[in-house]
C-alpha cells in the first residue's frame, strides 16, 4: 500500500470524527483526544506496518498524515457551519461568529459583550446567530416560550464559568427538575417571612454605612466602593450569619480571588471546552482551587458553629426541615458562594447606577428627596421596610436605572435539549442543541419597547402604571418630539415584557425581593442624611464608558462630594 492510498482512509476518518463531535457534544478531554489523536495514531500505525519506508521516511509520513487529518477535520467543521445544511443556516450573523465562539469570548473578556450583541441586533434584526449553535433574541414576545414555565433548560455557559462538570451552582444546573429541586431551600430562605428575619441585620449594616459616611462628610469619596463594602458585608452576614465572623480577616483575600477571576470566567463561559484544557495548567488551576478551598472552610466553620440566628445558610442546610438530611458539603459551598457573589455584586452595581442616574438628573434627584422626606417624618428611622410601598417615584427611578444599567446585561442563556426534537418559538424553529439568549440589554434599549430608550426618565413608569396622567418628555434629547408637550399613556411606548433585570419565569432571580429591599433602604437612609454632588470636573460620560459586563456588570467609579443635610 502506498502513502497516497492511505489518504482517502484518513479523510474518511476525519469526517467520521466530525460527525461524532457534532452529535455528541462533550467536554471530556479523554474523548477529545481519542478522536483528535487516537484515530490518526491508529492510522499511522497502519501506515508504518503496511507502507515501505524506503519511499518516504515514517516520521515524515506520520506528520503529513496527521496534518491532513486535522486539515480535513477543520475544513469539514468550518464548511458545515457556514454551509446550507447547518440547522441555523437561515439565521443571519457575522461570518466569524458562525464559525466559532472564540470571537465572542474575546469580546466578553473585554467586558463589551452586551454592547457587541446589541450592535449585532441593530444590524441583523431581532434574531441573530451569535455562535455556531447559538442565537440571540430581541423579540419580547418570545420570552415566555424560552424562559417561561414550559421554557428551555439552562445553557452551558456556567460550565465554563466554574470550569467543572460537577458541583454547578444552582443557577447553572441544566437539568430543569434538579434545578427546581435545588431552588426550594433558596425559596424558603428568601420568602417574605425570611426577609423579615433578615431586616434587623440589613438595618444594622445600613446604619454602619451611614456612620462611615458621616466620618467622610465634606470630602470626595468613591460611592461605588462604599456600596461594594456594604453589600459584601451584608451578604456575608446573611449567607453565613454571625456578623461575618465566619469570614473575619478573610474578606479582602476572598474578594481579591473573586475579582481576579471575572475576566477568565467571562471568556470561558463561551468556550467551556477550552477552559477544561487550561485548567490542566497549575498556574491557572491554583487560584481557583484556593478560592474554593477558602469557601469550603467558611462552610465547615458555619456547620460547626451552628445557627445563632436564621441566616440563609440555615435554610440551605435544611436546618428548618427536621426530617430532611443536610445536603452534601460541596453543594453548601457552591450555594454559599453563589449567595455572596450574586447577591453582593449585583446589588452594589444597581445602587451605584441608581445614584449616578439621580445625580446626573437634578429634577429626578429632587423628586426622590422630596418623596423620601415626606414618607419619613422628622426623627423617624429609615432603617425599616415598612414605608417602602409608599415610594412610587423612588421605585420608578430604581426601575429606570435597572433598565439602563442592568446588573446582568446579557440575561440567562438557555438551550434546547440535544436529545429532543427542537422547539417552535413563535414563528421560529430552534433545532436541538441550540443555545438561546433573550438579550435583555438590547430589549431594554429598543425604541419599540420604550420611548426615549437611552434616556433616564422615571416618569415613564408612573405613566405606564397609571399613577400620573401625563408627563413631559426630556426636551434636550428629543427637541422635535411633541415640542416639549406632555405625553400621556396612550402615546407612550412601554413594554413591561421587555423589562426583566431579574430574569423571567420559574428560574428567575430568587433574590429579587431582597435586592430591592436593600436598594430602597440604602437609598432612603442616605438621601435622608446626606446631600450628594458629582465631583467637580468629573465627566459624567465616564460612567457609561466604564460600564463593563463580565456576565455580571462591574461598578464604574462614581466620585461624589458628600455633605450632611442641615435638616
Amino acid at each position: 500500500m502506498c502513502f497516497f492510498e492511505v489518504i482517502p482512509v484518513c479523510a474518511c476518518a476525519a469526517l467520521v470524527a466530525h460527525q461524532v463531535f457534532r452529535r455528541h457534544e462533550t467536554y471530556s478531554i479523554a474523548f477529545h483526544w481519542a478522536l483528535l489523536l487516537g484515530l490518526p495514531v491508529a492510522l499511522g500505525l497502519v501506515l508504518w506496518i503496511l507502507y515501505s519506508p524506503t519511499e518516504m521516511s515514517t516520521p515524515r509520513a506520520a506528520v503529513l498524515l496527521y496534518g491532513f487529518y486535522l486539515g480535513v477535520l477543520g475544513g469539514s467543521i468550518v464548511s458545515y457551519r457556514l454551509g446550507p445544511f447547518h440547522p441555523l443556516a437561515n439565521f443571519k450573523g457575522p461570518l466569524a461568529y458562525r464559525i466559532t465562539k472564540l470571537s465572542m469570548a474575546v469580546w466578553a473578556a473585554t467586558g463589551s459583550e452586551c454592547f457587541v450583541v446589541k450592535a449585532l441586533h441593530d444590524k441583523y434584526g431581532d434574531v441573530v446567530r451569535t455562535g455556531p449553535n447559538e442565537l440571540s433574541v430581541r423579540d419580547p414576545s418570545l420570552i415566555p416560550a424560552v424562559m417561561g414555565a414550559s421554557g428551555l433548560p439552562k445553557g452551558p455557559n456556567y460550565l465554563g464559568m466554574t470550569l467543572t462538570h460537577d458541583g454547578l451552582p444552582m443557577v447553572g444546573i441544566q437539568d430543569t427538575e434538579e434545578h427546581l429541586r435545588r431552588r426550594r431551600p433558596w425559596t424558603r430562605g428568601l420568602n417574605s417571612t425570611a426577609l423579615k428575619e433578615y431586616e434587623p441585620l440589613m438595618a444594622e449594616r445600613v446604619a454602619e454605612l451611614v456612620a462611615s459616611l458621616i466620618t467622610l462628610q465634606d470630602k470626595v469619596i468613591l460611592l461605588d466602593q462604599q456600596f461594594a463594602q456594604f453589600s459584601h458585608k451584608f451578604m456575608s452576614d446573611m449567607a453565613f450569619g454571625d456578623k461575618s465572623k465566619i469570614m473575619h480577616g478573610d474578606q479582602k483575600k476572598f474578594w481579591s480571588l473573586l475579582d481576579d477571576g471575572v475576566v477568565f470566567a467571562a471568556f470561558f463561559s463561551h468556550v467551556p471546552w477550552l477552559g477544561f484544557y487550561v485548567m490542566l495548567l497549575p498556574m491557572v488551576a491554583a487560584p481557583l482551587q484556593a478560592f474554593l478551598s477558602r469557601c469550603r472552610e467558611f462552610a465547615i466553620r458555619r456547620i460547626k458553629q451552628g445557627s445563632t440566628n436564621r441566616d440563609l445558610f440555615y435554610y440551605l442546610n435544611n436546618e428548618d426541615q427536621l426530617h430532611s438530611p443536610p445536603p452534601p458539603l460541596h453543594q453548601l459551598v457552591d450555594d454559599g458562594v453563589l449567595a455572596i457573589v450574586a447577591g453582593s455584586d449585583t446589588t452594589s452595581t444597581a445602587l451605584t447606577s441608581l445614584f449616578y442616574c439621580l445625580l446626573t438628573h437634578p429634577k429626578a434627584y429632587a423628586a426622590v428627596v422630596t418623596e423620601v422626606d415626606n414618607c419619613f417624618s422628622e426623627g423617624e428611622t429609615t432603617l425599616t421596610t415598612a414605608c417602602h410601598g409608599k415610594l412610587p417615584y423612588l421605585d420608578a427611578a430604581i426601575n429606570e436605572s435597572l433598565r439602563l444599567f442592568p446588573p446582568a446585561p446579557n440575561g440567562s442563556l438557555r438551550q434546547v435539549p440535544r436529545n429532543g426534537k427542537g422547539v417552535h418559538v413563535g414563528s421560529i424553529f430552534i433545532p436541538p442543541g441550540t443555545a438561546v439568549c433573550c438579550h435583555l440589554y438590547s430589549m431594554h434599549l429598543d425604541a419599540r419597547n420604550f420611548s426615549f430608550p437611552d434616556t433616564f426618565w422615571p416618569e415613564r413608569w408612573l405613566l405606564a402604571s397609571g399613577r400620573i396622567n401625563s408627563a413631559t418628555p426630556p426636551r434636550d434629547l428629543s427637541p422635535d418630539a411633541h415640542q416639549g408637550s406632555p405625553l400621556d399613556a396612550s402615546s407612550l411606548k412601554h413594554n413591561d415584557m421587555a423589562f426583566m433585570p431579574f430574569s423571567y419565569g420559574p428560574m428567575n432571580c430568587v433574590g429579587k425581593n431582597l435586592a430591592l429591599a436593600e436598594i430602597r433602604m440604602v437609598a432612603c437612609a442616605l438621601i435622608r442624611q446626606f446631600e450628594f454632588r458629582l465631583q467637580d470636573g468629573w465627566e459624567a460620560g465616564e460612567y457609561r464608558k466604564g460600564f463593563r459586563d463580565y456576565g455580571i456588570a462591574t461598578r464604574p467609579k462614581l466620585p461624589v462630594l458628600i455633605t450632611r443635610r442641615s435638616s
